[in-house]
């Protein structure tokens, strides 16, 4: 198998300010499993909620929201309905404009990493290598604009949806 890195973004947790002022703001790490998270699920089923903090520690959260989108994420944050855990650049123009509100700043954040994971290039077929090279180059045009993320043309034409 061959794994390549396609992308590294930082994650970090959010909460709405209608949040904050109806349960308050955790001050401390350990204070997170005591308020409603925004779980995620995975397509197997598992519901991921073993969630990295900073560099070296996880916490186990808990909440009644469980999605599998991050724009259904992002949403939910935004309606108040608990923390969520995203990638800064996914929630910056709501923190900018006062909607979200990041939490733990002086923790150093988790950094996700994501990969393209495919068989060895001599066993796949050309259909397989066609489309690897595609999302490599969909990839390098992406962060060629300086932030990390797509651009309007190049999302509308369809390279990456999962990052809209």
């Amino acid at each position: 198998m061959v794994a390549r890195h396609i992308i590294s973004e930082t994650i970090h947790f959010f909460a709405s300010p209608e949040y904050l002022e109806k349960v308050g703001k955790p001050i401390s790490p350990d204070e997170l499993p005591q308020h409603n998270s925004i779980l995620f699920r995975y397509p197997n089923g598992r519901i991921f909620n073993d969630v990295p903090f900073g560099k070296d520690r996880t916490l186990q959260v808990k909440g009644n929201l469980c999605v599998n989108s991050l724009a259904t994420c992002l949403e939910a944050t935004l309606m108040g309905r608990g923390i969520s855990m995203m990638p800064l650049p996914f929630a910056k123009e709501h923190i900018d404009t006062g909607e979200l509100v990041m939490l733990f700043e002086d923790v150093e954040p988790y950094e996700g990493k994501c990969f393209l994971v495919y068989p060895s290039r001599r066993f796949i077929s050309l259909a397989s290598q066609r489309f690897i090279d595609f999302m490599m180059q969909a990839m390098e045009e992406c962060m060629q604009n300086g932030s990390g993320r797509c651009d309007r043309e190049i999302r509308l034409r369809g390279a990456i949806k999962s990052m809209i």
